[in-house]
């Protein structure tokens, strides 16, 4: 759950902070929306596809990841993982918005934008010590994914009206295919694993993993059937660095 926030939004928030900055110490709020929102939307690209990955093979990254536990403790903690990536996209999206607080130099607009989340967070996750014990712990996965993707509108609203737009309509267009794309990949990852494993939540062990490959190259090729230009943004250093290496060289 954490892995694709450190190597991947911590890395591209990073590199586009100093651009951000740079805009807004110019006053240049047309490359500022600019910037964020491509910022924005190659972060959701690979935060989606992680989740998407992750819901699928739940059970065979929890199972890999606790190999000391029993399996059926491993496969409640799959449920747990469920709950918690999928709000992951949400996670990504507060990451890079509040860098663009950050450029502004608004610490203070950041904390008080995101601190109804916050209790809202705290609410709920006080009620969900009243449900099944068994589920609890779910609910509080659930209750972090809500609150992450609920702040997200919240900033995305403030620094519109800040900034004079966020290309909002693109966002919006953009984030509703990749969540079809992720549904349709995580579905996907289901269905197979039904087929060929038994249950989703059977207590598959390693070998259900080698399905990534498959959900990826699943992922990407519908992003290519509806022509996103994000994945010739996301392909375009990769492509690179593999002509280093002679991969795709034109002869």
């Amino acid at each position: 759950y954490s892995m694709p926030t450190s190597l991947i939004v911590v890395s591209i928030a990073t590199a586009m902070f100093t651009r951000l900055t740079k805009a807004a110490v110019d006053g240049d709020m047309a490359r500022m929306r600019r910037d964020a929102s491509k910022t924005l939307r190659m972060v959701s690209t690979l935060m989606l596809l992680a989740s998407a990955g992750m819901v699928a093979l739940a059970v065979p990254i929890t199972r890999i990841l606790t190999f000391t536990v029993p399996p059926d403790q491993a496969v409640e903690l799959a449920k747990v993982l469920i709950a918690m990536c999928i709000g992951l996209v949400g996670v990504g999206a507060v990451s890079v918005l509040d860098r663009v607080y950050y450029a502004f130099e608004d610490t203070r607009g950041a904390f008080w934008i995101n601190l109804p989340f916050l209790l809202f967070g705290l609410v709920g996750y006080y009620l969900c010590s009243f449900i099944d014990p068994r589920w609890t712990v779910v609910g509080i996965g659930l209750v972090m994914s809500a609150a992450n993707i609920l702040s997200v509108f919240a900033m995305i609203y403030k620094l519109s009206q800040r900034m004079g737009g966020l290309d909002e309509d693109r966002l919006l267009r953009v984030h509703v295919k990749l969540l079809w794309i992720a549904s349709a990949t995580a579905l996907l990852g289901w269905l197979i694993h039904a087929v060929f494993f038994g249950p989703i939540f059977a207590p598959v062990g390693f070998i259900g993993a080698i399905l990534g490959p498959v959900l990826v190259a699943f992922y990407l090729g519908l992003m290519k059937a509806l022509k996103m230009e994000e994945l010739s943004v996301l392909m375009g250093p990769l492509t690179s660095i593999a002509r280093k290496f002679g991969i795709g060289k034109r002869r």
